[in-house]
């Protein structure tokens, strides 16, 4: 890091989510990570069938710019759903509603979950 020296690793993010956590304004930094590493992901589709996608900047989307699902880490206390409903929010400005589980993943013992919802609006 130009800034304060500190080794910025890929696996974490690269240089520039470093700088955003480690240098940003306070309040726009991501919360530390827990003790346990877990990450859950979102399938959202709209009653015309379409899905929810993020734009990913090329610094955390392996060097390109990319669409991908809303995903992110579940914070200390969140349950996978709470997580899921978040990043939606978070990334996409979509309020969701968890309806489902399509697939439990393990990467590297990091746990990973695919959930299925449905645009909060659209909940029964």
């Amino acid at each position: 890091c130009p800034i304060c020296s500190a080794k910025c690793h890929a696996e974490r993010g690269g240089l520039d989510v470093h700088i955003h956590n480690n240098h940003g304004p306070v309040g726009e930094r991501e919360v530390a990570s827990p003790d346990f590493a877990a990450f859950a992901w979102v399938v959202c589709a709209n009653q015309e069938g379409r899905f929810l996608m993020v734009n990913e900047p090329a610094g955390i989307a392996g060097g390109k710019p990319n669409y991908w699902l809303p995903a992110g880490r579940v914070d200390s206390g969140e349950s996978m759903a709470e997580a899921a409903e978040r990043e939606a929010l978070e990334e996409a400005g979509v309020h969701v509603e968890v309806c489902g589980v399509l697939r439990f993943m393990r990467t590297r013992g990091t746990p990973r979950v695919v959930l299925l919802a449905r645009p909060a609006a659209a909940a029964e």
